[in-house]
């Protein structure tokens, strides 16, 4: 009996051990998996991170892509602008005199030619008997004001 006694501890040690062994084979199957579950979970953070990055990246290529572009079209707005204000400031100064003295001073010499010579203007008679009319730009000396004719 003490031979199946001896037998039965030496079974039951090799049992607790063999189930030892199992249980912690278990557990560090366990925690492997916990272990891989953790990186497989990091590293899908990493690409959804990476990725995020990239897409900010790209959006904010983009939005300076955009303000690129849109500087470019203020700039040419603003060019554009700026020819049609000078042409328009070079219509304007076809229009104006150049000099404001040397034009009164224009102005009162036909002012003068007019008064010595007011007959002749309005006397001259086209062929079909209607007098000729001054051009448009003339100026004439009515009372002693130079009066300048818009027709």
């Amino acid at each position: 009996m003490q031979e199946f006694e001896a037998w039965r501890v030496k079974d039951l040690e090799s049992r607790n051990k063999r189930e030892k062994e199992w249980y912690s084979m278990r557990e560090a199957a366990k925690i492997e998996a916990k272990q891989k579950a953790l990186e497989r979970e990091q590293q899908l953070e990493r690409r959804k991170a990476k990725k995020k990055a990239k897409e900010k990246e790209e959006a904010k290529k983009k939005k300076e892509e955009k303000q690129a572009k849109k500087e470019k079209k203020d700039l040419e707005e603003l060019e554009r602008r700026a020819k049609i204000a000078e042409a328009a400031a070079a219509r304007r100064e076809r229009g104006k005199p150049n000099d404001a003295e040397a034009e009164l001073a224009k102005l009162i010499k036909e002012a003068k030619q007019g008064l010595e010579k007011p007959e002749e203007a309005s006397t001259e008679a086209e062929p079909s008997g209607v007098p000729a009319k001054a051009p448009a730009e003339s100026k004439s000396l009515e009372n002693g004001i130079i009066v300048l004719d818009d027709e």
